[in-house]
């Protein structure tokens, strides 16, 4: 009866987690969705400029700006599948524990 509750109490526990983990991934994503338009913003220039006031940025910057949105886009997605797993396998766990 012990062992039951214990399980459960850790698998409900882990299932809270992998929730945390959810609302992390999706803020991840969301900042480097954002961080993206951000990156599209500083490349193109605003329309009503005439071509000699317009000033493209850096290269090497924006090839860094870019790389930092895919990393951040890449962080998130494997954020994302790591709290699907865990929240996966604490409901079967929970599952287990309660039918044992």
């Amino acid at each position: 009866m012990v062992e039951k509750a214990h399980g459960m109490t850790v698998s409900i526990f882990g299932i809270v987690l992998a929730v945390f983990e959810l609302i992390l991934a999706c803020f991840i994503i969301y900042f480097a969705v954002n961080f993206s338009i951000m990156i599209s913003g500083v490349i193109t220039p605003p329309i009503y400029l005439t071509p000699a006031q317009m000033v493209q940025p850096l290269g090497y910057l924006v090839g860094l700006l870019n790389a930092t949105s895919a990393l951040l886009l890449i962080g998130g997605i494997y954020v994302l599948v790591h709290a699907i797993k865990r929240l996966i396998d604490h409901i079967f766990k929970t599952y287990i524990a309660s039918k044992q």
